[in-house]
């Protein structure tokens, strides 16, 4: 027996008569917008969207109804999202929902600590960092990755390699030379380095397609005090993040936040979203001598 590519739940809202029944729906909870009181407002949206995809989608046939009922789906929940919550904590859902089309997946970070030779105040960190960008949207999006390091820390950067559609490889010299200053004035060894990759473009999503992605990832080290922290700082969305470490006996490692599954030996995955901004930060010390 044939089996239909929509989920049901699109098949029903899809019949003509479901769809009449959204269209009054709409024009009964626009008109309540206007007519009660503040905690209505949530409503206008919401009855606006059930108007326009609900009439749209009465004079069309078959296939395009489904996906003109998709779309109905989507708008309600972002209409609903939030909707008890202050107006400037669900306008700033609001623009989220409509800004977010590149988001970062399977972030994993891996650390090497080892000894340098006659310096027992500092530390050599190779640092392997790999993650992918998918976009969501329909329409083709830009895509340049960016990695900044204090100079402080001496950064050393190896390699950045695109993994896609459009393959780019940068490494040594060449991606050394990209690597500028972004604050001219403060003195040398003060201030904050920043490479910044090829600009690529990442396909827009066509239907129900798999969106398009790309795979990156950076080589580099840095030289960092024998006791310190470093962090992991999500530029973008980013769903699920994974850190591997390697020290030697002589050092102790600490992780936060603290809520992820430890995987083995020194091995943490985080299931859960990062937000823009948001922060993994990690700690090494030296062990008490026994």
């Amino acid at each position: 027996m044939a089996r239909s590519e929509h989920p049901k739940y699109l098949e029903v809202l899809g019949q003509p008569t479901v769809l009449l029944a959204l269209l009054v729906l709409g024009a009964v909870m626009s008109w309540s917008a206007h007519v009660g009181n503040e905690g209505y407002g949530f409503m206008e949206p919401l009855g606006h969207a059930l108007l326009i995809a609900a009439f749209l989608a009465l004079t069309v046939e078959g296939t395009i109804r489904v996906r003109f009922a998709r779309e109905v789906s989507k708008d309600v929940a972002g209409a609903l999202m939030g909707y008890r919550l202050p107006v400037e904590l669900q306008d700033h859902i609001r623009d989220s929902m409509r800004a977010v089309n590149l988001v970062l997946a399977d972030y994993r970070t891996e650390f090497r600590f080892s000894a340098i030779p006659s310096d027992v105040t500092r530390i050599a960190v190779d640092v392997r960092t790999e993650f992918r960008v998918v976009n969501y949207g329909k329409e083709d999006a830009p895509y340049q990755s960016v990695l900044q390091a204090e100079e402080l820390h001496a950064p050393r950067f190896h390699s950045l390699n695109y993994l896609g559609p459009e393959s780019r490889s940068l490494e040594g010299e060449s991606l050394q030379k990209r690597v500028k200053r972004e604050q001219p004035e403060v003195p040398d060894g003060q201030g904050v380095s920043r490479v910044e990759g090829p600009e690529i473009t990442i396909a827009g999503q066509v239907g129900d397609d798999p969106p398009a992605e790309v795979s990156v990832v950076w080589r580099y080290t840095l030289i960092m005090p024998a006791e310190g922290t470093e962090v992991i700082y999500f530029g973008r969305h980013t769903i699920g993040a994974e850190v591997r470490a390697e020290w030697g006996e002589d050092l102790g490692f600490w992780i936060s936040p603290d809520k992820c599954r430890e995987d083995g030996v020194r091995h943490w995955r985080f299931h859960r979203l990062f937000l823009p901004a948001q922060q993994i930060r990690i700690r090494w010390f030296r062990k008490p001598q026994a």
